[in-house]
């Protein structure tokens, strides 16, 4: 059985909230997961990287001010 998308939601992200309407307006059932609220473990961060192929350097959000004082020079 199929089922429908999962997203980590922020509500106070205007592309998150783009996105949550987006698909509820294609009439997909969404399962949302306000990761605010229930936090991620690195387990969960490391399953949802490996299903995207991607690092996490490719998903940090480097225009973050914490990013550019703490960890900009590494790079």
């Amino acid at each position: 059985m199929f089922k429908g998308p999962k997203i980590y939601h922020n509500p106070r992200c205007r592309k998150s909230r783009e996105a949550l309407n987006y698909l509820n307006e294609c009439g997909y059932s969404v399962e949302i997961i306000k990761y605010f609220e229930t936090k991620l473990t690195s387990k969960d961060i490391s399953k949802l990287l490996n299903k995207i192929n991607l690092k996490p350097i490719e998903i940090t959000r480097k225009n973050e001010i914490i990013w550019k004082k703490k960890f900009s020079k590494m790079n």
